[in-house]
């Protein structure tokens, strides 16, 4: 049985939100468990179900990258 890789796609652009679940949909090891469009929302998400990866917009009106770096 083959594992999956949960991802979670965190961008205000539809398009790229679309884009990233079209190609992630290709793929039979990597599942988009979810897409959000705010930073502020990411850690309640991560808290309430497993995530291997998040893809994340660092220009997000609300996201910090000094937060985010420092996470790394």
């Amino acid at each position: 049985m083959m594992t999956k890789h949960n991802i979670l796609i965190v961008d205000d652009h539809r398009i790229s939100q679309s884009g990233l679940c079209y190609l992630f949909a290709s793929l039979e090891r990597h599942a988009v468990v979810g897409t959000l469009d705010r930073g502020e929302t990411v850690n309640a998400f991560v808290v309430s179900q497993p995530v291997d990866l998040v893809i994340l917009n660092l220009n997000l009106p609300d996201v910090r990258r000094e937060h985010f770096a420092h996470c790394a």
